[in-house]
């Protein structure tokens, strides 16, 4: 198979409307360098390829001409998968080594291998393995396909994978420094802290921004989660489905009170989940059950408007804090709140002006 690096470098060169001595400039190197890159006299290292690919705008395999196979990489693919699930570990390696043989420049090929050897260090316990597989993370970063459809395709998942590495090491200051480098929006803030307290002896106030930020957003999350499962069952008609979920989140909102009677932002919440309950159940065509969670989520909206806070007091395990708020588009008062959500459905706004009257 014939490459074309040196012609390529000049077309893709002039293509970005660069001189030699600009493109050097942005290499940080010598005009004389490029001027034999595109002779064919030299060859750029592979770090300065993946530079010039991501500088012109294009893949590393189209930048030297490599006409990639993808129905074998594909293939090359799922027999990774297989080998490794069917713990055949030795061949899944061998078969890791022979594509990054085959494909050293492609990023899909080394990012299996990276995979392969990560999974196979932890069913072995091998130390070198997880080395390897760190080589073969930072070699991959450098092959990220630029404008790649594919959300984990990025520097901070690769950085990510690095650092899970480190940790499973024992080097958690490294782990923790990489992590904190690419903790873009929050993205690795449950890691930071596990990796944190992974220390017998570690420093609580540094880690306690991120144990709050993490709880709080794995709650947010949660919530996000089980409310798009009740708008799935209500789209499919699984009308006693959605309500067995919302009883459940329900159940979950309510174990984390402190003190049950006490009121929390999460009686708000949970107010609004009766009105989906009472949504359910008149889509079921029973209309009793569904006057009765109307009535419920009245009740608790009212409780809640006569005593409204929006603190994280009284709900476990989330470290309190001065500026410590929550923050909804529910409306202005729990029962705006439900009024609304009532007033969204036809059948169960029809329910509740009966009940009204």
């Amino acid at each position: 198979m014939k490459l074309s690096l040196a012609s390529n470098i000049q077309k893709f060169r002039k293509e970005s409307k660069l001189t030699q001595e600009q493109l050097a400039e942005a290499l940080g190197v010598t005009f004389a360098a490029v001027s034999k890159w595109e002779r064919g006299v030299a060859t750029p290292d592979l770090e300065l390829i993946a530079t010039m690919a991501n500088l012109f705008g294009i893949s590393v395999d189209k930048l030297i001409g490599f006409n990639m196979e993808d129905n074998s990489i594909a293939e090359l693919g799922k027999k990774f998968d297989k080998l490794v699930l069917e713990q055949k570990f030795e061949e899944a390696l061998e078969l890791a080594e022979e594509g990054l043989f085959r494909y050293p420049n492609n990023y899909d090929v080394i990012h299996n291998a990276a995979y392969s050897y990560f999974y196979i260090a932890t069913k072995t316990d091998n130390k070198d393995y997880y080395k390897k597989t760190i080589e073969l993370l930072e070699r991959a970063r450098l092959l990220i396909p630029p404008k790649s459809e594919d959300a984990t395709k990025n520097e901070i998942v690769i950085q990510g994978e690095i650092a899970q590495c480190y940790l499973v090491l024992k080097d958690i200051d490294k782990a923790v420094d990489i992590l904190k480098k690419n903790n873009v929006n929050g993205t690795y803030n449950s890691l930071i802290a596990y990796s944190m307290t992974q220390k017998k002896s570690f420093n609580t106030e540094e880690a306690k921004p991120f144990i709050r930020a993490a709880i709080s957003t794995s709650v947010n999350e949660f919530l996000n989660s089980m409310m798009s499962m009740a708008n799935y069952y209500k789209q499919k008609k699984e009308y006693s489905k959605g309500i067995e979920s919302m009883l459940w989140l329900k159940e979950f909102l309510n174990s984390l009170k402190i003190e049950p009677n006490k009121t929390t932002f999460f009686d708000k919440l949970v107010s609004t989940i009766y009105v989906m309950i009472a949504n359910f159940y008149i889509k079921k065509n029973e209309k009793e059950s569904a006057r009765k969670y109307i009535e419920l989520a009245l009740a608790l909206a009212k409780k809640f408007d006569a005593n409204p806070t929006y603190k994280t007091n009284n709900i476990r395990y989330i470290i309190e804090d001065d500026d410590d708020l929550y923050v909804d588009a529910l409306g202005s008062t729990a029962v705006s709140a439900v009024e609304k959500q009532i007033k969204s459905s036809p059948e169960l706004n029809k329910l509740w002006e009966e009940m009204r009257k």
